[in-house]
């Protein structure tokens, strides 16, 4: 092999993991720390977090009502919730409670909730969903629509997080 093949495996070897390291590190999963997770109750304005749900698994899905995946992905986290009460589906969004009540109304299984600067807990895209376990150590994370009714994926977090 010559020196310039060799040194191009090792440039493109180079790019492949400085790539994966940054995508991962900055877009698929952004930290979000446990303390930060604190919202608004759209109703009465006080404060949520995820210690106000003893015992559950919390689903944190930030969401927008201009994004289509978010508006299309809103009747399976209605029914995931609706079908286990171990779990607790928090919506939540930086906009107005007069563009999100209508969603409140129309889901009334979910949780719907204000933050002011989501993009500031590093949450870029929508949706975005987090799950937490009942400790508080999040053990799920999707960017991106979901079936958060699937029979299946249900199974899974009771099998590996109920208690």
């Amino acid at each position: 092999m010559d020196l310039k093949k060799i040194g191009n495996i090792v440039f493109y070897t180079l790019f492949i993991i400085l790539t994966v390291y940054f995508v991962k590190r900055k877009f698929i999963v952004p930290k979000v720390a446990k303390e930060q997770l604190v919202f608004q109750n759209y109703d009465t304005k006080q404060s949520i977090g995820l210690n106000d749900f003893p015992d559950k698994l919390i689903v944190v899905n930030f969401w927008q009502t201009w994004c289509g995946p978010c508006v299309h992905e809103m009747p399976s986290l209605n029914e995931m919730n609706e079908v286990w009460d171990g779990i607790q589906v928090l919506c939540v969004s930086d906009e107005p409670i007069a563009k999100v009540e209508s969603f409140m109304q129309a889901y009334p299984n979910i949780y719907f909730v204000g933050y002011e600067n989501i993009v500031g807990l590093g949450v870029t895209q929508f949706p975005t969903t987090y799950i937490y376990n009942p400790e508080g150590t999040r053990v799920y994370s999707k960017i991106g629509s979901k079936d958060w009714s699937d029979p299946n994926f249900i199974a899974t977090l009771k099998k590996n997080w109920s208690k």
